[in-house]
């Protein structure tokens, strides 16, 4: 499965989820950042705490996340 191809199947997981569960109130901010991981996706350069926010939708969908994206490591240097 392509990065686009999951940036999609989120995008479809996503409208599911939130039918099921739904939101009180959606602000510009979480728009914004519901933007900014679909980027991510198709970019392919997820932090941890990304694949974190992830993973509830794609289980949902019955998807294990980590089988198709993985976090870009990070390396400090001192």
């Amino acid at each position: 499965m392509t990065n686009k191809q999951l940036a999609v199947m989120y995008l479809e997981l996503m409208s599911m989820y939130e039918e099921d569960f739904p939101v009180d109130k959606t602000t510009a901010e979480d728009t914004e950042n519901r933007a900014l991981l679909i980027e991510k996706i198709e970019s392919n350069s997820l932090s941890k705490k990304d694949l974190t926010l992830l993973e509830p939708v794609f289980n949902y969908g019955h998807m294990d996340v980590h089988k198709y994206l993985k976090a870009k490591k990070r390396f400090i240097w001192f």
